[in-house]
């Protein structure tokens, strides 16, 4: 589903500092106008934001662990945790 304008602005108030808001929000507007329904360009700039800006911010992520793929039929793997070397992501998440 997607959010209109008002939501995405919204969106953007809440996530960025108000210089970077107002930015965003200004190139919204600026495609939804050149857009016949504007919705298509509100989704390419959320995503173009939302992708540049934050993308270079994330740190380098680290998985540690082990599981075994075991096959469990045509075009069927399930994904079995060792317990001995548990997963666990060094990133915080």
């Amino acid at each position: 589903m997607s959010a209109s304008l008002e939501e995405l602005s919204n969106r953007a108030s809440d996530l960025f500092d108000p210089d970077l808001a107002k930015q965003v929000v200004q190139g919204m507007e600026r495609d939804a106008a050149s857009e016949p329904t504007g919705q298509p360009a509100l989704e390419s700039v959320a995503t173009f934001f939302l992708g540049d800006r934050f993308y270079n911010r994330l740190p380098t992520g680290r998985i540690e662990g082990r599981i075994n793929v075991v096959w469990n039929g045509p075009d069927s793997f399930v994904f079995v945790p060792d317990p001995n070397h548990p997963l666990w992501t060094g990133n915080g998440f």
